[in-house]
């Protein structure tokens, strides 16, 4: 793939290149693994200087070979870019037919190193190979090509991000490989589709069940969990069902199982507990036992809560709302139980 000359910086061809390298990935063209050569990159590099009088003064192209990795490519542009102003400095040598040359990069030492000089289109003896016939790409056959082409990397982390609220570096994990973004999307349909439900699905994929699936090594979509699965996760903890303590638990007791989530965490009593009477015995409890921290919330000190409400989740077994356990033991303190 060659491009036009429409880059003036280092970091603006390392965004090139890795957004090029994602959308090769993500259409399965390759796995772009860089140290294994699946892609090389071969800036072509060279400089304008304005002198004093206005005049514009083009430096010889240089052409790096064989990059392979962003680091190499940036460090190449970033080198050659005030190499060429010292060699013009002390050669005035200038762009034209014959002042290209080929440079290697010295990953060790952080330089170019010249390999060949007066490389132009005649020194490749270039001819016509009688075997390949002409290829013309009519508009039609254009316009099919691109009517195929699936929504892209970039274009779904916008989407991701405008639509459902995700933030860029959520939105740019979820499109990094073709699977874990497929498996998203399928989990956001099965909660209907919403923003509410991309968001959700996002930060539920990334946190929860991405601590497992880095755990294994995998892919979010290997992680052991289906799509339904996922969004019976999400429903329960949106409805309030599933406290966020026992998230964890349900996740390993549903992965590679056909249960669904509800009867999963229903049979491992993972459910919040609806019954006012044994949150309030439990509360009691929590409050006899930290008395101290009981007095401290009742004078205002807000931050000593935590170690009641943190008892009461032990003694109900992580079976009820955090949330729900902190607004009732205020309101229980504040009536003066």
């Amino acid at each position: 793939m060659v491009t036009a000359p429409d880059f003036d910086c280092a970091a603006d061809v390392v965004t090139f290149a890795q957004e090029l390298r994602g959308v090769c990935r993500f259409l399965g063209v390759t796995e772009g693994i860089m140290q294994k050569g699946h892609m090389r990159f071969e800036p072509n590099i060279n400089v304008i200087i304005e002198l004093a009088d206005g005049t514009e003064v083009k430096t010889p192209i240089v052409e790096v070979k064989n990059l392979n990795s962003f680091k190499a490519l940036r460090g190449a542009i970033e080198f050659e870019t005030d190499a060429q102003v010292t060699r013009w400095r002390e050669d005035g040598k200038v762009m034209g037919p014959g002042a290209k040359s080929t440079r290697g990069w010295d990953d060790v030492k952080c330089v170019t190193v010249l390999q060949r000089e007066k490389e132009d289109a005649h020194d490749y003896r270039y001819f016509p190979d009688p075997d390949l016939v002409p290829v013309v790409v009519d508009d039609a056959w254009l316009a099919r090509v691109q009517a195929e082409v699936p929504e892209l990397p970039l274009a779904r982390r916008a989407r991701y991000v405008g639509v459902y609220g995700l933030e860029e570096k959520d939105a740019a994990s979820l499109v990094e490989d073709r699977d874990p973004c497929h498996f998203f999307e399928a989990c956001v349909a099965e909660l209907g589709g919403t923003a509410k439900a991309g968001y959700a699905a996002g930060k539920f994929l990334l946190n929860q069940l991405g601590k497992r699936a880095n755990e294994q090594g995998v892919g979010l979509h290997l992680a052991g969990l289906s799509p339904q699965q996922v969004a019976g996760i999400v429903t329960l903890r949106e409805s309030g069902s599933l406290g966020a303590q026992n998230v964890d638990a349900l996740v390993n007791a549903l992965a590679g199982s056909a249960d669904t989530a509800a009867d999963a965490a229903a049979r491992a009593g993972l459910l919040v507990v609806r019954d006012d009477a044994a949150l309030d015995g439990w509360i009691a409890q929590a409050v006899a036992a930290n008395a101290q921290a009981a007095d401290d919330v009742r004078a205002g000190k807000m931050n000593a809560i935590g170690r009641i409400v943190g008892a009461v989740m032990k003694l109900a077994g992580g079976a009820v709302d955090a949330k729900t356990v902190n607004e009732r033991i205020v309101s229980k303190l504040r009536e003066g139980s």
